[in-house]
């Protein structure tokens, strides 16, 4: 998406990502990385903003699943605008995911002056069993 509102010359709309699938194990931790961008590919200063990322069942369903606030790198790499952020998730909210079930996420920014933006669209996210459990002991040696 272009944060800033801009609209290309062409007359097309603004850039968003595309949709993604997401696989993610279920009770896992860990993080996502964000990268918001303007058209030209420059960093999208997102100082004084926030990410939230949401994740619902079904897209109409009043309660997430789950949600997150993004948190911001206040010092990106090459001294550029603060472009980037990381969604930590919590094992204990992918727990309570149906395996295989397909889930929905977006992203939303919201600026200083309370504009909003989807800067990702409604994708899936879909949780998968795994064959490790945590706690498990160790394999025996061979």
């Amino acid at each position: 998406m272009v944060p800033d509102g801009t609209a290309p010359t062409d007359g097309s709309q603004p850039r968003t990502a595309a949709e993604t699938v997401v696989r993610w194990p279920v009770g896992d931790s860990g993080d996502i990385d964000l990268a918001v961008q303007h058209a030209d590919g420059s960093a999208y200063d997102l100082t004084d903003c926030a990410l939230t990322l949401v994740c619902r069942r079904h897209m109409a369903d009043e309660t997430p699943a789950c949600a997150y606030e993004a948190t911001i790198d206040p010092t990106p790499e090459g001294g550029d605008a603060p472009g980037t952020a990381t969604v930590a998730v919590d094992g204990e909210d992918t727990e309570t995911m149906t395996a295989g079930a397909t889930y929905w996420f977006d992203v939303l920014l919201t600026d200083a002056s309370d504009a909003l933006w989807h800067v990702f669209p409604a994708s899936k996210w879909i949780p998968e069993m795994t064959i490790a459990r945590a706690g498990e002991p160790a394999a025996p040696a061979p």
